[in-house]
């Protein structure tokens, strides 16, 4: 029977064809692909040492190699060398193929231009921008903290009738969330600000039903700045959006201990709040999921 024509299949002919001797486990088994630029996730520590070794240049070029023969339409090739990190979510890559690291991506009927080497994106959200976009309200009043590109806030004004502030830091992400909203048609819709997210709020004015918060790994530094820019004037709920890392495993759930966390800082600010929607979203590692809740905010009752 003839084998299936898969990445790791092709790599482990190459490897064996040119003598390169590596583990079948560190095989790159897939990639992620944003537009025409391909993205081989070699961060973790056993693969860091295969970088590493004498042959480390044969193995880049059969990978890139291996990955144009897989897929014709593939420009750029890079290798994410580090996980993302930073309040900019940004890996470090290195380019084994190709230069132009700018690229176009298309989901739930919008296109992003933006430059993976500088900012962050992620495809396996797609799904998650469209099931938020569903329950969003019409005429909702929606913040988008640590915005990105803009992903979040355009696939939500695409379906909704709604007003957005998206507020990011990365200043690389200015250019192409402008251009974003511009292309998809959103200007109407969507108020970008170059900014961090405390040093924005210290100076807005204006409150919200709903704030998102898609950064899983800093949310928790800020969220106690988020109940007090909820409109929950004339008995009006507040949501907020908020996104984790959570280990769940058969001795674990980190689910309970963030929701105590969050029911915690909530305490203090004469503030009911419940969670809703509460839901996996993807995987950033075995048993450690990406979550979403759903935090439903009101005043206390007098």
């Amino acid at each position: 029977m003839k084998e299936k024509k898969t990445l790791k299949n092709i790599l482990k002919q190459k490897f064996s064809d040119q003598n390169i001797k590596i583990e079948e486990k560190l095989i790159p088994r897939a990639y992620e692909l944003f537009g025409s630029v391909a993205i081989v996730d070699m961060s973790n520590f056993e693969h860091q040492k295969l970088l590493k070794q004498k042959n480390a240049k044969e193995i880049k070029k059969t990978i890139a190699d291996a990955l144009e023969e897989t897929n014709r339409s593939i420009k750029t090739i890079l290798i994410k060398k580090d996980k993302l990190e930073g309040e900019f979510r940004t890996g470090g890559y290195e380019v084994i193929s190709g230069k132009d690291t700018v690229c176009t991506y298309r989901e739930n009927n919008c296109a992003f231009d933006f430059d993976i080497a500088k900012t962050y994106f992620s495809t396996k959200l797609g799904n998650e921008r469209r099931v938020l976009a569903e329950s969003v309200q019409k005429g909702e009043k929606i913040l988008c903290a640590f915005a990105g590109v803009c992903p979040f806030p355009i696939v939500i004004a695409k379906n909704k009738e709604v007003r957005i502030t998206a507020v990011e830091k990365n200043p690389y992400c200015k250019k192409y969330s402008l251009a974003n909203i511009k292309k998809n048609k959103q200007e109407d819709k969507i108020n970008f600000h170059c900014d961090g997210i405390a040093e924005f709020l210290s100076k807005e004015k204006h409150k919200y039903n709903r704030i998102l918060m898609p950064a899983p790994k800093i949310n928790h530094k800020f969220i106690d700045l988020m109940f007090d820019y909820l409109d929950l004037d004339n008995k009006k709920k507040g949501l907020i959006d908020y996104y984790c890392f959570c280990k769940i495993d058969k001795d674990t759930d980190e689910v309970k201990e963030t929701r105590k966390m969050l029911s915690e800082k909530i305490k203090d600010k004469n503030l009911n709040c419940s969670f809703k929607n509460i839901r996996k979203c993807g995987n950033a590692a075995p048993y450690q999921y990406r979550i979403h809740i759903e935090i439903v905010v009101k005043r206390k009752k007098e």
